[in-house]
C-alpha cells in the first residue's frame, strides 16, 4: 500500500494497539527496534527485529500477543505496509513508516 492517507490510518491503527496491549515495564536499557508488517485492516501479520536487544527482549514487548495469523482467501495477494517500531526503555514508542 502506498496511499499516504492509507499509511496514516494503519499507522494510527498500530500505535493505538500497541498502547493498549504495552503493559508491563520495561527491563531493557536501549531501544528496541522491529520492522512490523500489517494486512490491511491494521492487523500485524510480522514482525522482525532489527537490532540485537529486539532480538533480546521480544518478552517486553506486546508485538507477539499483537500477531495474527490472518491469511488471504482463496490464494489472494494480501496488500501489506510495513512500519519500523521503536520501544524505548522509558516506555515510550513510535511508529513510523
Amino acid at each position: 500500500m502506498t496511499e499516504q492517507a492509507q499509511l496514516d490510518e494503519l499507522s494510527k491503527k498500530l500505535y493505538e494497539q500497541i498502547d493498549k496491549a504495552w503493559t508491563t515495564t520495561p527491563t531493557f536499557t536501549e531501544e528496541l527496534v522491529y520492522r512490523v508488517t500489517v494486512d490491511q485492516n491494521g492487523n500485524v501479520i510480522k514482525y522482525e527485529a532489527t537490532n540485537k536487544a529486539a532480538q533480546d527482549f521480544v518478552k517486553d514487548i506486546p508485538l507477539p500477543s499483537l500477531q495474527t495469523s490472518t491469511k488471504p482467501e482463496g490464494g489472494a495477494t494480501q496488500k501489506t505496509a510495513e512500519f519500523q517500531v521503536t520501544f524505548s526503555p522509558d516506555t515510550k514508542f513510535k511508529v513510523t513508516p
